[in-house]
């Protein structure tokens, strides 16, 4: 077998300049890794317990919300109720209601008053006259 001195030579200069070129090997570099793996993994960890805590606070806000409509409904049912009785006994008969302004977002919802003091038509609470709403309210 024959050996190109020169070419062998020429190669392994070749060879030397591109390792050269690459600089030097961090050997830290497995450690760093090691740490920045940890980070990471912890990290994770970290933001899967804020997601489970978020759906659970999630969860919290739904049944709160169930709770105050069941308990607004309640008790607008008997606040409607004792108003329409006040009402008739303090204008001595007329009629008058409480109504939900959005009944699809009760919690959010406006209330309007509608009153019919006797031998009057019925009306919101801001057509009528000062005496009639001073005794309304």
């Amino acid at each position: 077998i024959e050996i190109d001195v020169e070419a062998s030579e020429a190669e392994v200069k070749s060879l030397r300049n591109k390792i050269r070129r690459l600089g030097e090997v961090n050997i830290s570099s497995i450690e760093e890794y090691k740490e920045v793996k940890e980070r990471f993994e912890f990290l994770t960890s970290e933001r899967d317990d804020l997601i489970k805590s978020q759906k659970a606070l999630e969860k919290v806000i739904k049944d709160l919300e169930k709770k105050m409509i069941e308990q607004f409904t309640d008790n607008f049912k008997i606040v409607r109720e004792h108003f329409t009785g006040i009402f008739s006994k303090l204008f001595e008969g007329g009629q008058a209601d409480l109504v939900l302004l959005d009944k699809e977002d009760i919690l959010n919802s406006g209330i309007e008053i509608v009153a019919q003091p006797p031998g009057k038509k019925l009306q919101s609470l801001s057509l009528l006259s000062g005496g009639e709403r001073a005794m309304t309210a």
